[in-house]
């Protein structure tokens, strides 16, 4: 077998393939977010002479610094077929990166005859075969209560003596606050929730904020935005935020 970085093929059998991870992220809902896959190389180099050697790195560190779609362990034969253990730059929305490359050892032969290298690299994807494309990233509300409908008094301050309280009222209004943030993944940003008690917003207190999303390698993730709605009311109400789940 032999390794094949774009069109930098090594020799025959002079790398190993250490470890190939793959990795599934999850986000905050529980979604499949990503696949970032790794791999470990330990491969060397062998020349005859320091003068071929040092034109060997050369040409190993050049390689490894270009842009390439493919990167994987081929089996032998005609055509050469890929192993399962390929990188693709594909959907990826990294490409495929070269996390490092190093050379581990100084002993011996090291540079007379051989080098001995290891490198790694990686893609992460987030549109693979299985990964669903949910939108929604994140999704929260919450409604705060301000005053129950009860009575309401206020304290006098007297010249001598404890303060005088004063019923001023027997029933007072309740103030609700709507407020949330949700986030898309990718695309465009997502539609606030409707107002819970739409026949009682306050029309102008009520904010939509968006919020710019994040360059991302490749394209722009995280589109957010923000929303408040302030209602009025006579008497008492109940009510729960919404879920962020239909």
């Amino acid at each position: 077998m032999y390794f094949k970085y774009g069109d930098y093929k090594h020799a025959d059998n002079t790398v190993t393939l250490s470890s190939f991870n793959q990795v599934v992220s999850y986000d905050d809902r529980g979604n499949k977010e990503k696949v970032t896959k790794t791999m470990l190389l330990d491969g060397v180099l062998i020349e005859s002479n320091q003068a071929d050697m040092k034109t060997a790195i050369k040409n190993l560190e050049t390689a490894y610094l270009k842009d390439v779609f493919v990167a994987g362990l081929y089996h032998d034969g005609t055509p050469a077929v890929q192993s399962p253990h390929t990188l693709t730059r594909g959907t990826s929305d990294t490409g495929i990166r070269v996390l490092s490359l190093n050379y581990p050892k100084g002993d011996g032969a090291e540079y007379a005859t051989q080098r001995t290298f290891r490198i790694s690299l990686q893609t992460e994807d987030t549109s693979p075969e299985g990964v669903a494309e949910v939108e929604l990233k994140e999704f929260s509300e919450q409604l705060s209560f301000v005053g129950d409908g009860g009575s309401s008094s206020i304290a006098i301050n007297v010249l001598d003596g404890p303060p005088v309280i004063q019923y001023i009222s027997q029933q007072t209004h309740q103030r609700i606050t709507q407020s949330g943030r949700a986030v898309n993944r990718y695309n465009n940003y997502p539609e606030p929730p409707s107002p819970i008690f739409p026949s009682y917003v306050i029309g102008p207190s009520t904010s939509i904020t968006r919020i710019s999303p994040k360059f991302d390698r490749s394209r722009l993730t995280d589109w957010g935005v923000t929303w408040s709605y302030t209602s009025i009311h006579a008497t008492a109400q109940i009510g729960s935020p919404h879920t962020g789940s239909g």
